[in-house]
């Protein structure tokens, strides 16, 4: 996760964008703060939406949606 601490710089100067860019890259969630919400950021909402609704994901989206679900198959519930 990562979180805007007051007074930093970090969005403006381009670290946390250097940052997003290396961890998006990857099979992490990431998260953003600015202390009084959070947002998922990565995967995108339309790739999450499926994989936790279980839903067969479009052709475009079917591989990173089955990455996702088999990297993190071990925290989903079973109904």
């Amino acid at each position: 996760m990562l979180r805007l601490l007051p007074g930093s710089e970090a969005i403006e100067n381009g670290v946390a964008g250097a940052i997003l860019d290396g961890v998006c890259d990857m099979l992490v969630p990431v998260w953003f703060t600015d202390g009084s919400k959070k947002m998922l950021m990565h995967p995108d909402s339309n790739v999450a939406g499926f994989v936790l609704s279980g839903e067969t994901a479009p052709a475009h989206l079917r591989a990173e949606v089955t990455a996702w679900r088999e990297r993190y198959a071990a925290f989903a519930t079973k109904g």
